[in-house]
């Protein structure tokens, strides 16, 4: 349990380092920057109600089911406002997740309360790190400037090193949680490590936007 506390606190920990580093990025800020940084407000008071009703033992899945739809929607379209040129592969990548939550929530009679969309959140996280890994080759391929310089490079890896890994970690605790609780309580705790990784990245990024105003792409 304390180990729990511990990864969960440093998450937090890291997750408000990048809104205060946000909020450093002078005005007026890059569209994509705008919705980074809200999505980074919106994170960090998820996570802090989910620890909160996690002691109290109380169910939290509509709180990460709508957050995961939301975070899903706000990344794609700060990717699309920074990367035109990429637009209509992003647009089709919401327009299959979103059908993908349509089919689930179906398939669930419209459920959010009682569990996890764990389906939901394995197409999201997949969608997300493609999504990921296209706007880095786009940058890599693009940029003027060496990647290292530019803020969406270590955004852009946050995402794809904590999405690429979400995805085999929730399909995994699926398969294992009927035979080995425990087992798959283990595999969750792997994710509050990788989301700090996430927003130490993403900290960097915004340090990078706040310190040389260079374009999010």
């Amino acid at each position: 349990m304390l180990l729990y506390h511990l990864r969960t606190l440093l998450m937090l920990a890291v997750m408000l380092l990048a809104l205060v580093q946000y909020l450093r990025t002078a005005a007026p800020r890059p569209p994509g920057i705008k919705l980074l940084g809200l999505l980074t407000a919106i994170a960090l008071v998820v996570e802090v109600g989910g620890y909160l009703t996690t002691l109290r033992l109380w169910n939290n899945s509509v709180l990460y089911n709508v957050f995961i739809t939301t975070e899903f929607c706000i990344l794609l379209q700060a990717l699309e406002r920074q990367l035109p040129r990429l637009r209509k592969t992003f647009r089709a990548i919401g327009l299959l997740g979103i059908a993908a939550l349509a089919a689930v929530l179906i398939g669930r009679r419209g459920d959010l309360w009682s569990a996890l969309l764990s389906e939901n959140i394995a197409l999201f996280a997949l969608l997300l790190a493609v999504a990921a890994a296209l706007a880095l080759w786009h940058v890599a391929n693009t940029s003027s400037v060496p990647v290292q310089r530019v803020p969406l490079f270590w955004i852009g890896m946050g995402l794809l090193l904590y999405f690429g890994a979400l995805s085999p970690v929730v399909i995994l605790a699926q398969v294992v949680r009927s035979a080995d609780p425990l087992m798959a309580a283990m595999l969750w705790t792997i994710m509050p490590v990788l989301c700090a990784l996430r927003y130490l990245l993403t900290t960097y990024g915004f340090h990078l936007q706040a310190t040389t105003q260079h374009p999010l792409r």
